[in-house]
């Protein structure tokens, strides 16, 4: 048992052997602790108001190293510029649960994990408060922060992890190989990896990481999750969570979840973020899950893939509910606010997608390649394609369900479908208004479909939309099956033919309340042609 107040400790080493040489060591206490080693649960070490300095171990904890029920408690301590050759650059914590609070953890670097601090154990529930990890770095997981096989360490009160770097996950915090942490009120900020999660990253099966009022900001990553992510089955819950400026050079600009990860999300805002490939905002790929509610995606952009906003791809599953995507951009791809392809399924209740823009198809949202969208009282609105619909667009085996659903004022530029457009896919809609949108160059102001599988729809009002060559209100240019049940096309206007709908090569399967008034057209069929 010892105290000790107003101490240093200074260019001290540690010198391993050979049992050290692997990861996680039967003997780890062999060659760790540069500065300070305490091992055992009779041993009891209070330390304030201390310095560690340039301390180097050949193992674990290049400063200080805690193990095997160690009592410890650090207040207003300081471990500097240490070194360890295996993982915790300044504290390495084996089964133990100290208490380290108000002290600083500053330019220290693990050869593997964990630059700034490193936790492994079944048994270990530490417990830091109002830390500072500053500028250390890991050559694999964690730069600030790495955990394994760990039992719920906690890192709380308005704690700070600042400019680490990690060789390959989590630039800030990692969790990984069953380990489990808790952040709360902790800022992570221009933190990079080298691989995923320039903020943070959960990986592996029974990994967890929960995250809550936490800001995460200006991180980068060299592959997915510029702020976070989530890979290989890891699990991630992130509760009243900001992510703002930062950048993926692959997907997920603020957060990728992918290869059956796991993300749980709510009260949550992504913004101003930036994705190389796809999912400015946030992308799901390679059956990921994704449990989203009360979320806000806002202003993040996709470089060269879809989903300025949401990308979710390869059988992912994404369940929303209350999200909001603003001013989102796929700026050489589609999906401006959302995409949803390749066999992926979205179900979204309270979903509004807003002055968004995509470069080809769907400024607002892409449902193609065999994608499945269930959507239930949702707005498009003021969205832009560069090509085809400007709201929506189904395509490519798509299927699309859609409920209580109001398209307005978005623009189609090259293509059809200034609100809604479908190719080769599947569309059922149901209380469905569609106003005010345009069609700057080709057919369906309101809606356009070419070669449509299934079109049915029924309580649907098109009215004041304008395409500048067929079918104001309505085109069809080729579909297998359409059913039209209480349709009201009004007010809408085309450049050339059937100012109300324009049909053409359409096996209709049933036609009820079918109103058309008020249209116009520049040649041919005011109200509407066949």
């Amino acid at each position: 048992s010892a105290v000790l107040d107003t101490s240093l400790w200074e260019f001290n080493t540690a010198n391993g052997s050979a049992s050290c040489a692997g990861e996680w060591a039967a003997e780890p206490w062999i060659g760790s602790g540069g500065g300070l080693a305490a091992i055992g649960a009779a041993t009891s070490l209070d330390i304030s108001d201390s310095s560690c300095v340039a301390g180097l171990a050949d193992a674990y904890g290049g400063g200080v190293f805690v193990a095997h029920g160690t009592q410890v408690s650090l207040t207003r301590t300081n471990i500097s510029a240490s070194y360890a050759g295996l993982s915790g650059g300044a504290l390495g914590v084996w089964h133990a649960s100290p208490r380290i609070a108000s002290s600083k953890l500053a330019d220290c670097i693990a050869a593997r994990d964990g630059g700034g601090l490193f936790v492994l154990g079944e048994n270990a529930a530490p417990v830091f408060s109002s830390l500072l990890i500053s500028a250390c770095e890991a050559g694999l997981d964690g730069g600030g922060l790495a955990a394994v096989l760990s039992s719920l360490p906690r890192l709380d009160s308005d704690s700070v992890i600042d400019s680490c770097r990690a060789g390959r996950l989590g630039g800030g915090v990692c969790v990984r190989a069953a380990g489990s942490v808790v952040v709360r009120d902790t800022v992570i900020t221009g933190c990079t990896a080298a691989s995923d999660g320039g903020g943070l990253a959960v990986s592996g099966l029974a990994s967890q990481l929960n995250l809550t009022a936490a800001v995460v900001s200006s991180c980068v990553s060299a592959g997915d999750g510029g702020g976070l992510a989530s890979v290989d089955a890891g699990r991630f819950a992130a509760v009243d969570v900001v992510v703002r400026d930062s950048v993926a050079a692959r997907d997920g600009g603020c957060a990728a979840v992918r290869d059956s990860g796991v993300l749980v999300a709510s009260d949550y805002l992504f913004e101003k973020c930036e994705a190389v490939r796809s999912g400015g905002g946030l992308s799901g790929d390679r059956s990921a899950q994704l449990v989203l509610a009360s979320g806000r995606l806002v202003a993040n952009r996709a470089v060269a893939g879809n989903g300025g906003g949401l990308s979710v791809a390869l059988g992912s599953v994404v369940k929303s509910d209350e999200l909001v995507v603003f001013n989102c951009s796929a700026a050489t791809a589609s999906g401006g606010g959302a995409s949803v392809v390749t066999g992926a399924r979205l179900t979204a209740q309270d979903l509004r997608i807003e002055a968004s823009d995509a470069a080809v198809d769907g400024g607002g949202l892409l449902a193609g390649s065999g994608a499945q969208g269930v959507l239930a009282n949702v707005s498009a609105i003021a969205n832009i394609a560069g090509r085809s619909g400007g709201g929506l667009a189904s395509q490519s085996g798509a299927q699309m369900v859609v409920s209580v659903c109001v398209v307005e004022a978005n623009t189609a530029g090259a293509g059809s479908g200034g609100g809604v457009f479908g190719q080769n896919a599947v569309f059922n809609a149901s209380g469905l208004a569609v106003v005010r949108n345009v069609a700057t160059t080709g057919s369906g102001g309101g809606i356009g479909l070419e070669a449509m599988v299934t079109f049915d729809v029924n309580q649907v009002v098109a009215s004041s939309n304008e395409a500048n060559s067929t079918g104001g209100g309505l085109s069809i240019a080729a579909a297998d099956r359409v059913v039209l049940a209480d349709v009201e096309l009004g007010t809408n206007t085309a450049g050339y033919a059937g100012g109300g709908f324009y049909f053409a090569d359409v096996a209709f399967s049933a036609i009820t309340g079918f109103v058309v008034a008020d249209n116009s057209a520049g040649s041919l069929g005011g109200g509407g042609y066949v």
